[in-house]
């Protein structure tokens, strides 16, 4: 088999060498969908045709706005197939975001596309109703491109102006690719039948997807991460690998109904995208096995990327693993190493890339600035240990700069999460007179009606943590707010507290 082979030419071949083998199956609360490849490939066809009627060529950028559907993934194909650029972005995206992807997508593509049901393109862009691909009865084969490059995957949206990452590697088969020898080591190759519940707007969710396509294997698709749901199909469509983040992680152990044997046709998983807290690890190792959980530590911007797996994990607790095929550097704010055991700037590196090329670019901002020998940073903070280990601390963004001293959220989360009464916690720095920020922690306590009182967390967190980053003030809750990739949204957090104080305030005043 060659090294490569474009993603468009994969899902051909497979379409003739296993027509009836499931290649999609996507799980909505209403129906459940079934591809083989031989339909599959019909389908991508039939899509093509009717996105070229309207004017979708190799010059086009082609945004995609939709949950997690038949639809989403199916145009996305047809996209590649007949040579667009192609940026999946939320159904939830409001007219100033869409709007930004157009201009973003500009700077790439002279004509540009919006494929949805949820948003239409006010200016900028010609709109395709998504329901009305599904319709297409064309199945004449188009002819197959190549395009570089194929994908971008939106950032930003939590942290500013929205931008789009740009994948300038070749999209398709490749077995030289970096991540497809990440994913081998956690058993990627050896699965048949993959799980996706990410949003396919998220760089995970369509990786895994289109990877899985290209390889002739069968992906089964949510629409959404349910605990209940996720864990009946896993056992129903024999899953063998997936992935999660730790709040899916977190749900899966908190469920009622949580059932070991529904996982035995699992091989292998990986979790990423958050630091797993270490109880909550250690409950998901006793609970899955340690040899079957790999974690990764990575950015969709691809400047390097560490694993770890279970076993290694509970030897070297904390860490987020040893560099895989890139180099890990922890710098001052003076580009100076710093020793080790000592927290700095996370730079990483992938092995054999240029010094002046990232293999990646942004639309609608600026590539992150290098060091002169090629290490880029995204903002993560961390330490290295003796033996090469990585541990993440946070991100500089999230850091609080109370009183002058530095605090990591992720470090004071960790230790309210030990209280036996709290089942979820946040931490957000709130501006202070005296402290320019204060530490708060946002609560969710286990059992609302015996909820822990803040002088009983205060005790317990002088146990804990030093003094100066003990929370200084307390908010309690009924849930956490969670971006669409389950991540604990800090800015929505934090733009409430803010509101709150100010109503508070104000009723005070």
């Amino acid at each position: 088999m060659p090294d490569f082979i474009p993603y468009a030419t994969s899902i051909r071949r497979f379409a003739t060498s296993q027509p009836e083998k499931d290649a999609l199956i996507v799980y909505t609360p209403e129906k459940k969908e079934v591809y083989s490849y031989h339909r599959y490939n019909e389908k991508v066809d039939a899509f093509a045709n009717a996105m070229k009627d309207a004017g979708v060529d190799t010059e086009s950028g082609v945004i995609i706005v939709s949950p997690n559907s038949s639809a989403a993934v199916i145009a996305s194909s047809a996209a590649w197939r007949l040579g667009a650029f192609v940026a999946p972005i939320s159904f939830k995206s409001t007219q100033s975001d869409l709007d930004a992807t157009i201009a973003n997508m500009m700077e790439e593509k002279s004509t540009i596309f919006v494929l949805s049901d949820h948003v239409v393109a006010q200016q900028g862009a010609q709109n395709i109703s998504l329901e009305s691909l599904h319709l297409a009865t064309s199945i004449t084969p188009t002819t197959d491109h190549n395009p570089l490059p194929a994908r971008a995957i939106p950032s930003g949206g939590t942290t500013g102006r929205p931008k789009l990452i740009v994948d300038e590697t070749p999209w398709g088969q490749n077995s030289n690719a970096t991540i497809i020898k990440a994913l081998d080591t956690f058993g990627w190759s050896d699965a048949d039948r993959i799980l996706v519940y990410s949003p396919l707007y998220h760089n995970v969710g369509q990786t895994l997807t289109h990877l899985a396509l290209m390889q002739g294997q069968t992906i089964v698709l949510m629409d959404r991460f349910d605990a209940d749901r996720a864990q009946t199909i896993i056992e129903d469509e024999a899953i063998e690998f997936l992935f999660a983040v730790p709040t899916h992680i977190q749900r899966w152990l908190d469920l009622p109904t949580l059932d070991k044997t529904k996982f035995r046709t699992l091989k292998s998983m990986y979790h990423a995208g958050a630091v797993c807290q270490g109880p909550l690890k250690e409950r998901w190792l006793d609970f899955l096995g340690a040899e079957r959980v790999w974690e990764l530590f990575g950015a969709t911007d691809g400047t390097g990327l560490t694993i770890i797996r279970g076993d290694d994990w509970l030897r070297h607790k904390g860490s987020v693993g040893r560099p895989f095929a890139s180099d890990v550097h922890i710098l001052d704010d003076n580009l100076n190493t710093v020793e080790n055991g000592e927290v700095g700037q996370i730079y990483m590196r992938m092995h054999g890339a240029a010094t002046d090329d990232p293999g990646f670019k942004y639309l609608g901002a600026p590539t992150s600035p290098a060091t002169p020998d090629g290490f880029r940073s995204v903002g993560d903070m961390g330490r290295l240990d003796d033996e090469g280990y990585l541990y993440i601390a946070d991100r500089r963004t999230d850091m609080i700069i109370t009183g002058g001293a530095n605090v990591f959220p992720a470090e004071v989360e960790a230790a309210l999460r030990l209280h036996p009464s709290i089942q979820e916690a946040a931490v957000i720095g709130l501006p202070d007179e005296k402290w320019g920020r204060r530490v708060h922690a946002v609560i969710v306590p286990s059992d609302a009606n015996s909820a822990p009182t803040q002088q009983e967390i205060d005790r317990f967190m002088s146990n804990e943590i030093v003094a100066y980053k003990k929370p200084k003030t307390y908010e309690f809750r009924t849930s956490l707010l969670y971006t669409d990739v389950d991540k604990v949204d800090r800015k929505r957090l934090l733009e409430q507290s803010l509101d709150s104080q100010s109503s508070d305030n104000g009723a005070a005043a």
